[in-house]
């Protein structure tokens, strides 16, 4: 498998994976913001929700860094 078949295939997987995502996240995306989602949740589930968002950013942005590095490291 050459370089470019395995980018094409990380590439792949990375878009099946957002798709994925954003299926998931779908009924969190109708509301405007985070106070009409929470309104009726207890504490708990509040704390849940704030916890699983700010896990699923950080998780994002962080495979996108490393994915984007180890693209430009095995180039230079």
């Amino acid at each position: 498998m050459t370089e470019l078949e395995k980018l094409e295939a990380d590439l792949k997987q990375l878009d099946e994976g957002v798709i994925d995502l954003e299926k998931d996240l779908q009924s969190l995306l109708a509301f405007k913001n985070i106070e009409a989602i929470s309104e009726n949740l207890s504490l708990l589930d509040k704390s849940k929700l704030n916890v699983s968002l700010a896990y699923s950013l950080n998780s994002l942005y962080f495979s996108k860094y490393f994915f984007l590095s180890a693209i430009f490291i095995d180039r230079v």
